[in-house]
């Protein structure tokens, strides 16, 4: 199964690499990209191995810094592609083979490998590349995020379990464990979400395969498994370690006892669960079912490739669990699913944001082995009735079904003209020299992190983020790096927010921007004025910026960025548009707040929140 493993991993490749964004996302993307260059720590629980792995890819010399970290994400997702046909042998093994017998020295099953025709070859290599090009497991691997590599490490863990459970070679169960332990380091909950059910399956085989020889060997087993997960729990102490050096990104500044424990709890996000919560579980289960079947709710084609993948996938879970050899893997891979679908009732789901479906990319992933097993039951009868050339003609038709996922997902996934990201980053920082530039919203921190980092853009503008100031490390980190800045920080801390005494002295000494926030007092907005992206800080009686110099910074950014041809591309300017018009009808500034509801509107016609504001400013606009 080896070159059938490669030649899926090389086929899912090709397509990540040519599809991949040659610079910054939106969401964490910017920040990850950062991160890696920096070998800084990302936002809790830290992912220290995106961090390495990232910035191993940053010495290829090719490509901007952040092509580099995306194709981090295109090769650990193409190697879990590659690591679907394994899983899909170990599978067809049981399926096909083996008798149950018991060993004098293993005390298991022994089960030889399957030999495949290639027509089975190819239903394994066709339903393998279905899931690879799904949207949940291709958006993951043309962008720099988490998701890539959780994927490759649980699926991992799996195909090294099932070969365990196959051979007893207790080698396999060391290498399933590392990985498992790894994939704690990376996104502990969806790790334990799938840790669950893994220790259960090894329980169950542990007690199975209960012999003599393993009881004396037991404790020896322990042991080894005991120091696998310390290996692997090493990578945690990058966190403090970078810690130590404040790099610019370095969430919760983790070098002390207190901050680290923070960070890698991920508190910072426990509040999200309660208003997840509010979803109603109907909304999670439709959110869900399209992540699962065929990505965002777009159209009938996604979901109906995806469909006929679950059907197929039901059948070979069935099929499975038929066989007493079978039983085992059947645990297992319906456990992994449960236990993955699950994560939408604790963190709720937006069937719209990539992000929902790297967490059930799992799922979708699983899928391709399972819907393999029906066609491999069915193969060699249809051969039996119809001969050998038309079943290989049955088996090259098969193929249909990637090349449909390919055509249909390969407009929604690629981000190989995608600029918005950067070019957004880029006109936020478009500020007067040595300006203090006060942002607020976490994507705009992101982007400007990764131009400064990766591109040396700007390095005179100092940033001071508002909603990070009561965050542990974010004062510390900032005396290290920007000190006067974290002295401004630590009096708007104490009293609870900004204060325009502090702005106006600042002013006076460096330009100011802030980018507008709806938890902004009145008082300081009313010293805000248009200025572009961001708002110039104007005390009482200062000159005000040029009447045109906002209008033509927009223009210049929506220019630049380009026809919004992707979905959180849209999304992203949707909320610019908003909240500056949110500003100008608190101001009271009737031609721009105009502007920007009308260009919201044209985005997103029918946001519900933009017509609330309509329908509550325009008779003060008009």
């Amino acid at each position: 199964m080896l070159p059938l493993a490669l030649l899926a991993g090389a086929l899912a490749l090709a397509a990540y690499v040519v599809t991949a964004g040659p610079t910054i996302y939106w969401l964490d993307s910017s920040e990850f990209v950062a991160a890696s260059w920096l070998l800084g720590n990302a936002h809790p629980p830290g992912h220290p191995l995106v961090s390495l792995l990232g910035r191993l890819f940053c010495y290829l010399p090719v490509g901007t810094i952040a092509f580099r970290v995306t194709l981090a994400s295109a090769v650990q997702s193409a190697t879990a592609v590659a690591l679907l046909v394994v899983i899909a042998g170990e599978l067809s093994t049981r399926l096909r083979g083996g008798t149950t017998a018991r060993g004098a020295s293993s005390g298991g099953l022994t089960l030889p490998p399957v030999a495949l025709a290639p027509t089975e070859e190819l239903a394994v290599l066709a339903t393998a590349l279905t899931s690879g090009w799904a949207y949940a497991l291709w958006f993951q691997a043309v962008r720099a995020e988490v998701y890539a590599l959780h994927l490759l490490l649980v699926l991992a863990a799996c195909a090294s379990l099932l070969r365990w459970e196959r051979t007893r070679d207790l080698r396999w169960l060391l290498v399933g464990v590392f990985c498992g332990a790894l994939a704690l380091c990376n996104h502990h909950l969806l790790a334990l979400l799938a840790a669950l059910p893994a220790g259960a399956f090894m329980a169950v085989v542990w007690r199975r395969a209960a012999r003599a020889a393993h009881a004396v060997r037991g404790r020896r087993v322990v042991v080894a498994a005991l120091l696998v997960v310390s290996l692997a729990m090493a990578a945690w102490a990058y966190l403090p370690l970078r810690s130590q050096r404040a790099p610019l990104v370095n969430w919760g500044a983790p070098h002390t006892w207190g901050r680290f424990a923070w960070v890698v709890s991920a508190r910072a996000f426990q509040q999200a669960l309660p208003r997840a919560a509010q979803q109603s579980g109907e909304e999670r289960g439709l959110g869900a079912l399209f992540a699962v079947l065929g990505g965002p709710p777009t159209g009938l084609p996604p979901a109906l490739v995806g469909a006929v993948l679950a059907a197929l996938a039901l059948g070979g879970l069935y099929a499975l669990a038929r066989l007493r050899a079978g039983r085992g893997a059947a645990l297992l891979l319906s456990a992994l699913l449960l236990g993955n679908l699950a994560s939408p009732l604790l963190v709720g789901i937006d069937p719209f944001n990539p992000d929902a479906h790297g967490y059930l990319a799992l799922s979708v992933a699983l899928l391709g082995p399972l819907a393999a097993l029906p066609l491999l039951g069915l193969l060699p009868r249809l051969g039996a009735v119809a001969g050998r050339r038309r079943t290989l003609l049955v088996g090259v038709g098969l193929l249909a079904l990637p090349a449909l996922q390919l055509a249909v997902n390969e407009p929604r996934c690629s981000l190989a003209q995608h600029w918005a990201a950067e070019e957004t980053g880029r006109a936020v920082l478009e500020q007067p020299p040595g300006a203090l530039l006060i942002t607020s919203y976490f994507q705009t921190v992101f982007q400007v992190w990764s131009l400064q980092a990766t591109a040396d853009l700007r390095p005179d503008v100092e940033q001071l983020h508002r909603n990070f100031i009561t965050q542990p490390g974010y004062l510390a980190n900032l005396r290290a790096t920007q000190p006067e800045v974290a002295q401004l920080a630590l009096r708007w801390r104490r009293a609870g927010g900004e204060r325009v005494s502090d702005l106006d002295r600042l002013a006076q000494l460096r330009p100011i921007s802030l980018e507008y926030d709806l938890n902004l007092s009145g008082d300081v907005v009313q010293r805000l004025w248009p200025a572009g992206m961001v708002l110039a800080y104007r005390p009482p009686r200062w000159a005000l910026p040029a009447a045109a110099l906002h209008q033509q910074r927009i223009a210049r950014w929506l220019r630049h960025v380009g026809p919004p041809d992707e979905l959180e591309t849209r999304r992203a300017l949707t909320w610019w548009h908003y909240l500056l018009a949110r500003y100008a009808c608190r101001r009271g500034l009737p031609p721009l707040a105009r502007s920007h509801l009308a260009q919201a509107l044209a985005l997103a016609p029918q946001a519900q929140g933009l017509k609330t504001l309509r329908a509550r400013c325009l008779p003060l606009v008009r």
